[in-house]
């Protein structure tokens, strides 16, 4: 399943901060990182990657809870302009 998720820090981050989010997402073997951004303007920090499920995602964001709040999204595969076509 593919999940995005939106960051907003509680407070500022320090260097052991950022660290500490990078080692949780890489060093989950059930997680696959497909890329994280740092955000400008409602939200700080933008994740997205795939997991096993809603459980795992869980497990993983409850680990940041002191240093942020978030939202996360399940993502859903869409059918591409072609395939639409074809159909019409």
């Amino acid at each position: 399943m593919l999940f995005i998720t939106l960051a907003k820090f509680r407070r500022k981050l320090t260097m052991d901060d950022v660290e500490r989010m990078d080692m949780l997402y890489t060093s989950r073997t059930d997680v696959k990182v497909i890329g994280c951004y740092w955000a400008l303007r409602r939200y700080d920090r933008v994740c997205i990657y795939e997991a096993e499920s809603e459980r795992t995602v869980v497990e993983l964001l409850v680990q940041l809870g002191d240093i942020m709040s978030s939202e996360t999204l399940v993502g859903v595969e869409t059918l591409t302009t072609a395939l639409l076509a074809q159909e019409a």
